[in-house]
């Protein structure tokens, strides 16, 4: 049973506006970024909404909430396994720290 603390932290997070940014604003490479970004936060959000409603929470989605979005610190691992940077991009880096951070509130929801 998740606590009820935990539960009132992940809905403020799930409903936060930290994690919306303009991705037409975005340019070359950073675009296909951006793109990344938000389909993985239509899927952490996915699972944040299982939790709050009290779905059922699949062993695969169990294990991409378990690993961190970011290695070093400001680097996205990229789909074709390359990282990009996100440090000179202070907008898109601040919707991934929202979005870590609800993907750590999922994480601890789901312990």
């Amino acid at each position: 049973m998740v606590s009820t603390k935990v539960l009132n932290e992940l809905r403020r997070l799930y409903d936060s506006d930290e994690r919306v940014f303009d991705i037409h604003e975005c340019r070359d490479r950073l675009f296909d970024v951006a793109l990344e970004i938000n389909t993985t936060d239509s899927f952490v959000a996915g699972i944040a909404s299982k939790i709050l409603d009290q779905g059922k929470v699949t062993a695969k989605e169990r294990l991409f909430i378990s690993k961190p979005l970011l290695e070093e610190g400001t680097l996205w691992r990229c789909d074709d396994g390359e990282t990009f940077d996100l440090g000179p991009h202070p907008e898109v880096m601040r919707v991934v720290t929202g979005l870590e951070k609800l993907r750590v509130k999922c994480e601890e929801a789901l312990k």
